[in-house]
């Protein structure tokens, strides 16, 4: 066999990923691997070349002609934290391929290269490792890992622990790990040795592939150094003696590691889809892991409950699957790790880990770049997915804090406009249900409670736990002060807060029921409202609490309770309507909402204004928070989601509430009113904001835009927020819907603004820097910009509300260039998306909301505009196409129209149903759609198929990328997912 000469092997600068949970994992690279979990901090890239055997001067980046794969290993410095990323090169037949994979999100800091050469029957032909630290600051560092054949001699690569190590745990195993595939038979103790100050440390020696392991007969001395020590005779697969011993010392600390191991991250990721069929399966563990207990029975792979055979590689804490003929395309496979894998401590993981995931067609295609298994990434995103059940709102700093399932709990810091989510597992799991606070001496002071009792406290920098006296689920907290605070719950618990412990005053005898929520006056007097409308009263301070009239709702359940004093209370109802009780009775008053739940409420006296929160209506998906003004008018309130319950509802005054609900969306209201139909009023903009679009000029300078004037900006290592300079007098309330620019010093951002109740147009230059520009709109308008489509710094057309188009004339002033339809401008028609080829030759797709709506496409010649396809009743949101014969149109419930050329034709087997409202690609057979609750489907040419996104429950509202490989889709909640 030819010798395998090196790698080389280039360490760079690259992307931050943001938000998710966990650490330690990262993104899949071009090569198909793909990894599960989320790695925060600075990136860097590895990029592999492979010299030609014998020609390494001539060819430096060919492959050897007898490799069919390569594995690659890069392990963080000094730890056991690792990333997999699999390279699978197929069987090229000469040394004519060229390799030009990528590894990226390499965190600054990681080091040890290792890789591994495999022949098309999987057989090992050479290994090889090195250390390259990747360095912050620079623009690259070289490194070269020599590949050693089986018939050179095998070295060490590295150890653990590693050498000089200290604070080892004394139960640990010693491993070692080698250039190749080692010899089992020609390892024994006295070729792998521990010595200590006794000497010859007792134990067993075993060897897995290129991993040997020494474990101690009983436990080492703590602070004790110890030297372990592998002997020259020891040898690879193929006989050859490793030539020179290797030694290395390192330091016991004080306690045994009880840690079991766990699941850090996968390849490919849980519910991947249209991954390659030469994929690696590869998984990271949290620590080193025993090879000898890694095997066919404790990590299985299968298809329709058929084993699926392969070779099992372990090095540190990382695990390959090498399958031993490539997977079947369009077929779901489950991987299934036993807990009785251990680590080298000997602690067992305890449970099984199993995920799926499902490959691409053979025929390729199914998942943009032709097949290959990238995957979709949440990279920015609200600080929790769970639902969120109870908020409260610092009255003084503006402070928000919300409490959700799982034991979530988020802080919004209004001085650092951050939120935070404060989530501790030490404290608890349970579903936190409900969350009251006070203000005292610039400080917040906050309680949560929740299922099983449990009471959480903040004391203005960090959460405790505080001892409840009873076990039972608390679904409701008011205080008035620090010093009496009240909590009900299950069976009509009440527990008492007397500022230093908590006390039971359960009403005795208990009754049946749940109370819901409580709310006191400073008497103190405390009212609680639940289940079957039960209604009680009393100062649990003294354990004085009674029965008072109930809700005259029959049985229905009192959900929240809030009110200006003892005889002017108000509360809502699972039936949908609010009730008002006077000292003596109650009274039904306007419904709000016909039979859907009411979940929040909160009053603020100036204006005398009462805020609801509610379950979504399936015939007004949208607008689910109400408010009542003291005329008294019913304010439908518009909230950009659907499908969505709100929960809780709060706030500091009436221009400053926030509104919390499911799968983790938090609205705040700035006061600011929109007439609009029905009563509606107030747009509640989602924080983190919705995004509405992404634009880019290139992999390392993209915008992302939407409300509360939010603009982002990723620069190839991070992703940071823009401010907007205050060119109006109330900035925060800019919607940005539209991005585009013709280089990264010439950039725009098209929208609205509202101020008293009144809407204008909004278009905002930006010189990348620090230069704005408030352009001027020649006639001016009223509507909103939706979309922007340019082709140089003096060609920009933007689309918008009432049938506006604008043209750029010159520097910063836009002209009229209006869709007409019955009227100039036609103020029924709203343009949604905008695509062309050339300034002369552009398309506009839209709705007109007359004559019972239509969708409509206008197209532009460069002589004026004239409708192309309409269809009826359905919403058409974004249109882009490859060229002028090959576009693609999206719209509601799963529409997708294709013009052809010649006609525009609705596409059959789209796989959703869900509203689409942006659409992209790299060309006519790599396109995506993105759409509500995280949709994403793909079209290959012939077929569209789903992908999972991971940004379910949100709302996807626009697409764009660089490449089939470096795609972005933006949303709801500050959702950014990303395709590479």
């Amino acid at each position: 066999m030819a010798k395998l000469t090196m790698f080389m092997v280039c360490l760079c600068m690259a992307g931050l990923i943001i938000g998710g949970c966990g650490s330690g994992g990262g993104g899949g690279s071009a090569a198909g691997g793909s990894q599960q979990g989320t790695v925060q901090g600075t990136r860097g890239i590895i990029e592999i070349t492979a010299p030609f055997p014998g020609n390494a001067k001539a060819a430096p980046k060919y492959i050897p002609s007898n490799v069919a794969l390569y594995t690659i290993t890069v392990c963080e410095l000094d730890t056991t934290t690792a990333v997999i990323d699999p390279l699978v090169i197929n069987s090229p037949t000469d040394g004519s391929q060229e390799v030009t994979q990528v590894i990226q999100n390499v965190p600054i800091g990681w080091k040890t290269v290792r890789i591994a050469a495999y022949d098309s029957s999987k057989n090992l032909l050479a290994q090889g490792a090195s250390d390259a630290e990747v360095v912050a600051g620079t623009t690259g560092t070289e490194v070269t890992v020599t590949l050693v054949p089986l018939s050179e001699p095998p070295s060490v690569s590295s150890t653990t622990p590693p050498s000089g190590a200290t604070g080892v745990s004394i139960n640990t195993q010693i491993s070692a790990f080698f250039t190749t595939t080692m010899d089992p038979s020609s390892f024994t103790t006295d070729t792998f040795t521990l010595t200590g100050p006794s000497g010859i440390v007792p134990g067993t020696v075993s060897v897995t592939g290129s991993t040997a392991v020494f474990t101690p007969g009983a436990a080492l001395s703590p602070l004790t150094s110890y030297t372990a020590k592998i002997f020259s005779s020891v040898k690879n697969s193929a006989g050859v003696a490793m030539g020179s011993d290797s030694a290395w010392s390192f330091t016991t600390g004080e306690k045994p590691d009880t840690t079991p191991p766990k699941v850090q991250t996968t390849s490919p990721q849980s519910g991947a889809t249209g991954v390659a069929l030469t994929e690696i399966i590869s998984v990271v563990f949290t620590k080193d892991i025993d090879p000898a207990t890694v095997n066919d029975t404790t990590f299985k792979v299968t298809a329709g409950g058929v084993p699926v055979s392969g070779t099992i590689s372990t090095v540190g804490n990382s695990v390959t699957f090498i399958p031993t003929t490539q997977f079947t395309g369009l077929t779901s496979y489950t991987v299934t790790l036993s807990g009785q894998i251990k680590d080298l401590a000997g602690n067992a993981m305890g449970t099984d880990y199993t995920w799926s995931f499902t490959t691409a067609s053979s025929g390729g295609g199914g998942g943009g770049g032709g097949g290959s298994s990238y995957s979709w990434y949440v990279e920015n995103q609200q600080p929790t997915n769970n639902k969120l059940n109870g908020v409260w709102v610092d009255p003084t700093l503006k402070d928000t804090f919300a409490v959700g399932d799982g034991g979530t709990i988020i802080h919004f810091s209004m001085s650092s406009r951050t939120w935070t989510n404060s989530t501790s597992s030490s404290l608890t799991t349970a579903n936190l249900n409900a969350i009251w606070g006070e203000h005292v001496a610039g400080k917040s002071y906050v309680w949560a409670v929740g299922d099983g009792g449990v009471i959480l406290y903040y004391n203005g920098s960090s959460w405790t736990t505080q001892t409840n006296p009873t076990s039972t689920n608390l679904y409701g907290i008011f205080g008035i002060n620090g010093s009496s605070i009240t909590a009900v719950g299950a069976d009509g618990t009440i527990v008492w807060f007397n500022g230093t412990i908590w006390a039971d005053k359960t009403i005795s005898p208990s009754i049946s029921d749940d109370f819901k929520a409580v709310w006191g006056t400073s008497a103190p007097f405390y009212y609680a409202i639940g289940q079957n409308g039960i209604f009680y009263g009393g100062n649990p301070s003294v354990g004085s609490f009674s029965s008072l009239p109930s809700l005259p709702s029959a049985g229905q359940t009192g959900t929240c309770i809030y009110g200006y004093a003892g005889n002017d209370i108000y509360a809502g109802c699972t039936d949908g309507n609010e009730y008002h009780y006077n000292g003596g009775a109650w009274n039904t008053l306007t419904p709000i909402n016909l039979g859907y739940a009411i979940r929040g409420l909160w009053l603020c006296s100036a204006p005398n204004r009462r805020f609801f929160a509610m379950d979504y209506n399936p015939s007004s998906p949208s607008n689910n928070i109400y408010y009542f003004n003291a005329t008294p008018a019913l304010k439908q309130m518009q909230t950009q989601s659907i499908n969505i319950n709100f929960n809780a509802v709060c706030g500091s005054a009436s221009d400053h509430v926030v509104a919390v609900g499911d799968g983790g969306q938090v609205r705040t209201y700035d006061g600011n009113t929109l007439a609009g139909p029905s009563g509606m009023e107030g747009m509640w903009n989602s924080n983190p904001p919705q995004w509405w679009d992404v634009w880019g000029t290139g992999a390392s300078d993209i915008y992302i835009c939407g409300d509360s004037g939010g603009i982002g900006h990723y620069n190839g290592s991070s992703w940071s927020n823009i401010s907007v300079p205050t060119l109006d007098p109330y900035p925060s309330s800019y919607v940005f819907n539209t991005v585009w620019g013709s280089s990264a010093t010439d950039v725009y951002f098209g929208g609205d603004y509202m101020y008293n109740s009144s809407l204008s147009t909004r278009i905002l230059h930006f010189d990348g820097s620090s230069g704005w520009n408030n352009n001027s709109i020649g006639g001016g308008t009223s509507a909103a910009i939706y979309k922007m489509l340019g082709f140089n710094s003096s060609t920009i057309f933007a689309t918008g509300g009432m049938g506006y188009g604008l043209t750029l004339n010159g520097v910063n002033t836009w002209i009229h260039n209006d869709i007409p339809t019955t009227a100039s401008p036609n103020t029924n028609f709203d343009g949604y998306g905008a695509w062309g080829t050339s300034s002369t030759q552009g398309w506009v797709a839209g709705y007109d909301q007359s004559a019972g709506g239509s969708g409509l496409v206008y197209y532009n010649s460069g002589t004026g505009w004239s409708i192309v396809y309409s269809i009826s009743g359905k919403k058409l949101n974004d249109i882009w196409g490859s060229s002028a014969s090959d576009i693609f149109v999206v719209g509601q419930t799963g529409t997708i129209v294709h013009f052809c050329g010649s006609a525009w034709t609705p596409m059959t087997g789209i796989p959703t149903s869900e509203d689409l409202f942006g659409v992209w690609g790299s060309s006519g057979s790599d396109v995506f759609a993105v759409g509500n609750n995280g949709t994403v489907i793909h079209y290959n040419g012939s077929t569209w198929s789903t992908q999972s996104s991971g940004a379910a429950p949100h709302s996807l509202r626009a697409v764009w990328g660089t490449s089939s490989s470096n795609v972005y889709a933006v949303g709801s909640e500050g959702t950014v997912i990303h395709y590479k």
